[in-house]
């Protein structure tokens, strides 16, 4: 009897081949060499002439399709261990911008672009960038979904600036890279190169801002034959040690405390079929080195998100990425133990992620066990079917037990790229929840979302529905009970000969009513940004919304302006400003909230004196104030302030080398409430954070580091504790050395 489903993709791969037309495509055939490029021939300006050639690269952006403005050259070939390209830029090397910074920060810098499909499946392409001085970048990009820069994997670069210019030469391992087991490959593959003065980019083949999307345009890679990863296991031993001594001011008389703690632990990674990666971790190294950056978290009305930075979630987590984000791996507190199995196999991506994880005390309902034993189970699956022309399927299901009860959501997904400009993404499913001592709650939710890109003209409008009953303990909603559209309609122009390099306007409209169908929120934004050459841009706009909240309807709208400009290679600056009224959502016990005026502000600078040195600066004020003409509160004053923030970093880096280097992070932190008017504790901070790093390769690093925390609450004259005048009292430091080491079989 034959299957009705086995139709399905058939059918669907025909209809979305009818409704988005191909694109051409140029082949580049790659040689076999007998020995490794060295590169010092092409910076010499004497390629080898035995590897494939490319030198037509044109530009995406300033212009669509019209020559680079400095001659670009690749030289590819392989070998059967590695894949080499080789650039040769000319320019003049007075005008570069770069320094030997740490890995991945070069988006300020020219630099250089490998990007690779080796699936060709024009859905998922690795990026490999590197700057004058071979500093490396890389990532991993899904059509239509964010880019992964966490993932990070071992691959050499060589660089050499030269009096016409610079040269670079990629050695990229096969063993590093998922592509499927077949003896011919068939890879997708584009190059490119950006000069940061300009702002300009150019790639081979040309790929068009005209239309939506990367990978459908990269050319067709062949050659490659009789490759394989081999047999690929690494393991990475961790051990890191901390010593702290912190005021704990949970007990009822605050004390301070000491901790030390020596942790280690094992992460093992195994490829099977060349494509499937399962990833094992016992005691994992969840620690984190990065800090987040700062952010004002007062007065907010929902969830403020602050991004993973830790180890084990980074890599490949764009396979659990959907258009609602159903999967924040910062939801997983502390596991003890965790699995995950990513990769592709044929037209199918897969992924499933398993973990014990051990919950701060205020989430648990009871006592603690040992070390070893987590008090959650988490989990989640996805699996995706892609079609041509960057389609797919997709199904998603995540999972928290906790004690007798469980949270799970059930989701399935779709994009269809409907012609080279416009796509329809959707989104649906439920969640159960079942609390452990009362009844299971189900709430479905849904999301459609049509979308055109292209170098003129861009529309992005979506719809969403979550009931008031949706419960996702592992995702990243800020808020349920909704029916919202947005709509956001852009056009930009691109003058010829002219210091403008592009300007236009942007507007977005925002209508939502909760599911009896009253009206929760309608807001608009009209902006006008210009793009000037030399890497400056400009922008103002205003905002107007009505909000209801607390039962009330509010009105309010503000003004907002800013702009970045990079003049030269040493320095780039900035600024953002926004004045007008907003809600107080904070007020104390006995008062509604209110209108008042808002003033924020932000700004600072990047000082590079040296290729290795770098300083940034960074300030942020938040000011909220009284206002009678807004009809702010009852009763005097008729003005004065509610709230004011002061949030100012430093953050110095020095480079010994591409490998080593130390940097330095101050942190000041002021709030400075009236408790009159908002619900809100005065608080004053001063933090230092100190950290040498040695990082040979990803997997292979060693840091120390130290922090030093000062508040304005500590012991005063008289043996007790309470608030200080000035953030004077060290109430954490903590001393740290972590260290792993990778070891590739």
């Amino acid at each position: 009897m034959k299957n009705p489903t086995s139709r399905v993709p058939v059918l669907a791969v025909a209809l979305f081949v009818l409704c988005a037309p191909a694109l051409s495509q140029p082949v580049l055939r790659i040689p076999f060499v007998s020995r490794p490029p060295s590169l010092a021939a092409y910076a010499a300006g004497a390629p080898r002439g035995d590897e494939a050639d490319v030198s037509d690269f044109r530009q995406r952006i300033p212009g669509d399709g019209i020559p680079a403005s400095r001659r670009t050259a690749a030289y590819l070939s392989y070998d059967r261990t590695h894949l080499y390209i080789a650039f040769v830029c000319d320019d003049d090397p007075s005008q570069l911008r770069a320094q030997i910074a740490p890995r991945e920060q070069i988006d300020e810098d020219d630099a250089v672009i490998v990007l690779l499909d080796t699936f060709a499946s024009g859905q998922r392409y690795y990026t490999f960038s590197a700057n004058p001085y071979g500093v490396q970048l890389d990532s991993i990009r899904a059509e239509g979904l964010a880019e992964n820069r966490q993932y990070e994997t071992v691959w050499r670069t060589q660089a050499r600036i030269t009096p016409s210019g610079y040269a670079v030469l990629f050695s990229i391992p096969f063993r590093n890279l998922r592509f499927p087991r077949q003896d011919q490959q068939q890879w997708r593959i584009a190059l490119g190169r950006r000069i940061a003065r300009l702002n300009e980019y150019s790639y081979w083949p040309h790929l068009s801002s005209r239309v939506e999307g990367f990978a459908q345009q990269f050319a067709r890679l062949e050659g490659l034959e009789n490759i394989s990863p081999g047999r690929n296991l690494q393991l990475i031993p961790y051990g890191a040690y901390t010593n702290a001594r912190f005021l704990n001011r949970s007990l009822p008389v605050p004390r301070f405390e000491t901790d030390a703690e020596a942790r280690g632990g094992l992460d093992a990674k195994a490829v099977f079929a060349d494509a499937l990666t399962l990833d094992l971790t016992v005691n994992p190294d969840f620690s984190q080195v990065g800090t987040n950056d700062p952010q004002v978290t007062i007065n907010r009305r929902f969830e403020v998100f602050f991004p993973e930075l830790r180890p084990f979630f980074l890599e490949n987590a764009d396979y659990f990425q959907t258009p609602l984000n159903l999967f924040f791996s910062r939801r997983i507190a502390d596991p003890r133990f965790g699995a995950r199995l990513t990769g592709k196999a044929g037209p199918w991506s897969l992924g499933m992620l398993a973990a014990g994880d051990r919950l701060p005390a205020a989430l648990r309902s009871s006592p603690p066990g040992s070390r070893w034993t987590p008090d959650a189970y988490v989990y989640a699956g996805r699996a995706q079917y892609e079609f041509s022309n960057q389609s797919r399927l997709g199904l998603l299901m995540t999972g928290r037990e906790l004690d007798a009860g469980s949270n799970r959501v059930f989701a399935a997904d779709g994009r269809w790229k409907m012609s080279q400009t416009w796509t329809l993404t959707g989104q649906a499913g439920a969640s159960l929840d079942r609390p452990a001592y009362s009844r299971a709650v189900s709430g479905p939710f849904a999301r459609i979302e049509l979308a055109r890109s292209s170098r003129h003209f861009s529309y992005q409008g979506d719809f969403t529905t979550i009931s008031p009953q949706f419960r996702s303990e592992l995702g990243f909603i800020p808020r349920v009970d909704i029916r919202q559209t947005r709509h956001t309609i852009s056009y930009y122009f691109w003058p010829s000969q002219s210091p403008v390099q592009s300007f236009g306007p942007s507007l977005t409209l925002l209508y939502n009513l909760d599911h009896t169908g009253r009206v929760q929120d309608k807001t608009g934004y009209a902006d006008f940004m210009v793009n000037l050459f030399g890497t400056t841009t400009l922008r103002a706009g205003r905002y107007e919304a009505y909000e209801f909240y607390w039962g009330k309807g509010y009105r309010y709208g503000w003004w907002d302006a800013g702009f970045y400009s990079a003049p030269s290679a040493w320095l780039s600056f900035y600024g953002a400003a926004a004045a007008g009224s907003g809600i107080n959502y904070s007020p104390p016990q006995g008062l509604d909230p209110f209108l008042g005026r808002s003033l924020n502000l932000s700004t600072g600078f990047s000082l590079r004196p040296s290729a290795r040195f770098r300083i940034d600066p960074l300030y942020l004020y938040n000011r909220f104030a009284l206002d009678r003409g807004l009809g702010s509160a009852a009763g005097p004053p008729a003005s004065g302030p509610v709230f004011n923030t002061h949030q100012a970093r430093l953050k110095a880096a020095y480079q010994f080398s591409r490998e080593m280097s130390f940097r330095l992070i101050l942190d000041y932190e002021s709030t400075l409430p009236n408790s009159a008017w908002i619900a809100a504790a005065k608080q004053k901070s001063v933090r230092g954070d100190y950290l040498f790093t040695y990082l040979l390769h990803p997997g292979t690093v060693v840091y120390v580091g130290y922090t030093d925390r000062l508040e304005d609450f500590g012991l005063l004259s008289g043996g007790q504790f309470g608030a200080l005048p000035s953030p004077s009292s060290r109430n954490a430091r903590q001393f740290y050395v972590k260290l792993s080491y990778l070891f590739a079989f």
